[in-house]
């Protein structure tokens, strides 16, 4: 039983009761006195225990290698006044009791990925407790690729990230230069983030995995003027096998591939003739009204306020009567 004395202050709740707080120290008993007005009245040899730290659990229990993120450690009994680290393998974090039941730390940067043992230290000894406790430095992803790898600013764009390796889709947030932005979902098994709005520029993409720091993807996503269409010439076109119209706008980028879509129908490749015009064909017009798009990533469109009308050409069948006399 231990000699040292801790006051703690009592919570009165009737003639029979009072509360009060534990000792966070040590695993030591303690006789417990208790006091009114400075007076002391004699415990009658009530013995207290406090227990030993218990650590339920290791959160979260990975990270990519060579980055390092936030753990914590949750159970019961933690010494606020304790000095605590976890140790990742032969590396040991400096911790912070958060409380009585939460330990937090940084984990180790790793260049290698493999699975370690993860211990709780308290005033330099190990607690048995965690032993089983296990922590796992996994691969960075590789990026074959992003789609789309351009799109208009001041406007989301989701964009798909190709991993070689899969990924966690609930714990990936995406970087573009300064914008974080979270996953959003996949596609095909990629990770599908939204590019938020941007000044023209040509971003890196970062990302980070199950709440590492970010690290670069290698890849980038360029962030465009958004096109603007005015006018198409001619508005009303009969239905012919191919039709094609000019329109004439601005920011009309002829060193990137342009599309142009008529309604609903498939894109097809526009011919970029200036910055204010393009011309736009497609063979599978029917009679009708058509709204129409230019793209650069066929994810975002431009489209014109004015539509298309195609209308039924007019076709001869015979001349009636087919001879005249001549006088």
């Amino acid at each position: 039983m231990t000699n040292r004395r801790i006051n703690r202050k009592a919570l009165w709740e009737s003639s029979t009761s009072l509360r009060c707080l534990r000792p966070e120290n040590p695993p030591a008993e303690y006789e417990l006195h208790v006091s009114t007005n400075g007076i002391e009245v004699s415990s009658n040899g009530v013995i207290v225990r406090v227990g030993s730290d218990v650590v339920l659990g290791l959160f979260p229990s990975s990270s990519a290698v060579l980055a390092s993120r936030s753990v914590t450690i949750v159970g019961s009994n933690f010494d606020i006044s304790g000095s605590y680290s976890v140790r990742f393998g032969g590396t040991d974090q400096r911790a912070e009791v958060v409380s009585s039941t939460s330990i937090s730390c940084m984990s180790p940067i790793r260049a290698d990925a493999t699975t370690v043992a993860a211990v709780l230290i308290r005033d330099g000894q190990e607690i048995d407790s965690v032993s089983s406790f296990t922590f796992a430095f996994t691969p960075r992803p590789e990026f074959s690729r992003i789609v789309p790898n351009n799109g208009f600013c001041k406007q989301d764009t989701p964009v798909q990230l190709n991993a070689v390796l899969s990924l966690p889709l609930n714990e990936v947030r995406c970087k573009f230069g300064d914008h974080v932005s979270n996953s959003v979902g996949s596609q095909g098994g990629a990770v599908v983030c939204v590019a938020p709005p941007s000044d023209p520029a040509v971003l890196e993409v970062w990302i980070s995995v199950s709440g590492s720091e970010f690290f670069s993807t290698g890849r980038s996503f360029e962030c465009l003027k958004p096109m603007r269409v005015d006018a198409i010439s001619p508005a009303v076109v009969q239905r012919q096998a191919t039709t094609s119209v000019t329109l004439s706008g601005s920011d009309f980028l002829c060193l990137k591939q342009i599309f142009c879509q008529f309604g609903s129908l498939p894109v097809t490749t526009a011919v970029c003739v200036s910055s204010t015009a393009l011309q736009c064909s497609s063979a599978q017009l029917q009679a009708g009204n058509y709204s129409v798009a230019v793209t650069y990533n066929q994810v975002d469109f431009a489209r014109g306020s004015t539509p298309l009308f195609v209308t039924e050409g007019v076709e001869v069948l015979a001349v009636l009567p087919n001879k005249s006399s001549i006088f």
